[in-house]
């Protein structure tokens, strides 16, 4: 310290705005940093897990969050640089990005398994999630942990229907043309949903020949040209208001209801596709231990009734991974979210297809590129 009178006043001054300027982190906070969707980190629970933390381990941390996600590659990006800036420390993409073989995140090393020991609430969720395939590796390991699932859903405004509509098939009605969004980027959905509709189930909701041979793409031009507009990788309030039909992940319905528009979403008779969203955590994180447990203690906490009964069911109106949460939800949250009925994930949900190969992709893609290729962009957002 004898040494700091001997500088210079302007060296001084120099050194000590430094300090000041300095991150909270350089004075003992460790930073996690997430790229998750939005919605997965309400102020409330962040303020919960940090005193949490803060209680169990006797270190304030902070907790950098983004959620400028525009598609599924900036998940990809946020854990494969090497740009400390732009490294992410958790992601939280659907289930088939996992082992999509343009990714291959276990593959390739850029995602690390999961302590399981340091996660006690994971014997707690559907057990269909419970090391499944699209995140678990030949050994056993499990990359990462399921806290929310649910459909691309078909939704409508009550205030437009006497009766819920039942089947896919609502959107070829002509009355409804013009009066409905569905999504721009998540194409492969789309053919679905329209596959759904002609009679087809399982792998063959994916299968080109059987695509083909079913005459898809005359009706997925339909599906399109009939289409009000196009949302862009979440529907938002904006997206839906004032129409009678959507194809949503029912994220914006509180802030409709808010604007006086109450919208549900139905249970079509030929079925519903789905996504399965996770929490990853990057492989870098192996050279920081605590910020490794602490990313452990995260999806821990997702996992949480609290978090579960909060977030992901009132917050978000989607469906929780965690069974045991029933006699804090009403009567008609059970009902809603199928937790009366232990067969309805493994039985009623046909989760998206997860590819490993790009021919199977690009056959998707040749089919919604064929059915739309002539179409003029409308609601100037790119199909």
């Amino acid at each position: 310290m004898k040494y700091l009178f001997k500088m210079p006043v302007k060296t001084i001054l120099l050194f000590l705005f430094c300090l000041i300027m300095i991150p909270n982190a350089s004075f003992g906070k460790d930073t996690l940093k997430l790229l998750i969707w939005e919605g997965y980190s309400p102020p409330e629970q962040i303020k919960i897990f940090k005193a949490l933390i803060k209680k169990k381990y006797g270190k304030e941390i902070e907790l950098e969050i983004s959620h400028n996600i525009s598609g599924i590659q900036d998940f990809y990006d946020a854990i494969r640089t090497n740009s400390e800036e732009k490294l992410y420390h958790i992601i939280s993409p659907a289930h088939n990005f996992i082992k999509d073989s343009r990714f291959g995140c276990i593959r390739n090393k850029l995602i690390m398994p999961v302590n399981l020991q340091n996660i006690p609430n994971y014997k707690k969720i559907i057990p269909q999630l419970q090391k499944a395939d699209y995140i678990t590796d030949d050994k056993g390991n499990v990359y990462g942990v399921p806290m929310a699932h649910g459909p691309y859903g078909l939704a409508y405004n009550t205030k437009y229907f006497k009766s819920p509509p039942t089947s896919w098939n609502i959107f070829g009605n002509p009355e409804y043309k013009n009066r409905y969004t569905i999504s721009s980027d998540y194409y492969e959905a789309n053919v679905y949903i329209v596959a759904l509709s002609a009679g087809l189930r399982g792998e063959d909701l994916y299968n080109y020949q059987k695509l083909r041979q079913n005459n898809i793409t005359s009706r997925i031009e339909v599906l399109a040209r009939n289409a009000h507009s196009f949302w862009d990788s979440v529907d938002t309030a904006d997206d839906l208001q004032g129409l009678a039909l959507a194809t949503s992940w029912g994220f914006s319905f509180n802030e409709l209801r808010r604007r006086g528009e109450v919208w549900k979403m139905v249970e079509p008779v030929e079925g519903t596709t789905g996504w399965v969203d996770n929490f990853l955590m990057s492989s870098k994180l192996k050279k920081n231990p605590f910020l490794k447990t602490v990313a452990e203690e995260w999806m821990n906490f997702a996992l949480s009734p609290d978090y579960q009964v909060n977030v992901v069911v009132r917050q978000l109106m989607s469906d929780p991974v965690n069974l045991m949460i029933k006699n804090r939800l009403t009567r008609e949250e059970v009902e809603h979210h199928h937790l009366d009925d232990p067969n309805y994930f493994h039985e009623k949900r046909w989760l998206w297809p997860v590819f490993k190969s790009k021919r199977e992709r690009n056959a998707l893609k040749k089919i919604w590129y064929d059915a739309t290729k002539s179409l003029k962009q409308k609601d100037e957002k790119k199909i």
